[in-house]
């Protein structure tokens, strides 16, 4: 008898703990690391970002659109990112990238902006091409981007200026010729 008394107090006590805990304990419920290495495997992190968000129903199609290019900008960029954070709100997930220089960035709207450029996201325009399905894409020409990139992403893992890119880039031989590569 007392025993049953002393689990129902435990049950009861759990119970409170959980309902009174912070918030930054549940935010933490809503969030999954990824270590990014060598052996990342570009299938493997798209079903684990799908069941982490696990909808109820079905995945909404900008949520699914999000996923690849989430799924794209790490499988590109692999070699110099050490985790990417999931973080789980219901109608736009979001994602914090970080650099192999421990910097930051967040995954926004196919957008890669440092902390300080997040409250001015609508300035800026996305990584990533819109591909109409079933047409042929044709690039717009430059004037049609009055829109500009932000490059904070790109000059953190290249640099900013053009010898420091010309030494961040492979060189190897091909047909006989010395090619850059990144």
């Amino acid at each position: 008898m007392i025993i049953k008394v002393i689990k129902n107090l435990i049950l009861i006590l759990l119970f409170f703990i959980i309902i009174i805990t912070p918030s930054t304990y549940l935010k933490k419920e809503n969030e999954y690391l990824f270590k990014i290495n060598n052996s990342f495997e570009e299938y493997k992190f798209m079903n684990n970002v799908k069941n982490f968000l696990s909808y109820k129903k079905k995945i909404p199609q900008n949520v699914k659109i999000w996923i690849y290019k989430l799924t794209a900008l790490i499988t590109s960029y692999q070699s110099h990112l050490t985790s990417v954070k999931v973080i789980h709100k219901k109608l736009n997930p979001e994602a914090i990238i970080t650099t192999k220089k421990e910097e930051i960035f967040y995954f926004i709207n196919g957008k890669l902006l440092p902390s300080e450029d997040v409250a001015q996201e609508e300035q800026y325009r996305s990584y990533f091409y819109n591909y109409p399905m079933g047409r042929v894409y044709q690039k717009e020409k430059k004037k049609d981007f009055p829109i500009p990139l932000n490059y904070a992403f790109l000059n953190s893992l290249y640099g900013t200026n053009p010898l420091e890119r010309e030494n961040n880039l492979e060189k190897f031989l091909l047909l006989g010729k010395k090619i850059r590569f990144h």
